[in-house]
């Protein structure tokens, strides 16, 4: 279990790489929403996010004790990171524009 912080939650950008990382590495992953998280990901389904310091407490609890939803979660946020968010997948996003250059 991954429990992330970002200094930062109201960029429209902003994602730290941990994120992908810890996905790609199948670990249940915890954050706090922000709007790139919600854009990116689905909540419950590839990670998990939480909106209040309580509620992350609460999801904290609840999955400690759910081993079998951690390692689905996980499991699905691998995929779609592998799927869609490596780094073959980001340089095929910019290529076009380096061979104009």
């Amino acid at each position: 279990m991954v429990l992330e912080l970002h200094s930062v939650i109201d960029s429209p950008a902003m994602m730290s790489m941990r994120t992908f990382e810890a996905l790609g590495c199948q670990a249940f992953f915890q954050t706090h929403w922000s709007p790139t998280i919600e854009n990116t990901f689905k909540n419950y389904v590839h990670l998990v996010w939480s909106r209040h310091p309580e509620e992350t407490l609460e999801l904290v609890h609840f999955y400690l004790s759910r081993e079998d939803l951690r390692q689905k979660i996980a499991r699905h946020g691998q995929e779609e990171v592998y799927r869609n968010h490596t780094y073959h997948h980001r340089i095929q996003s910019i290529r076009p524009f380096l061979e104009k250059l």
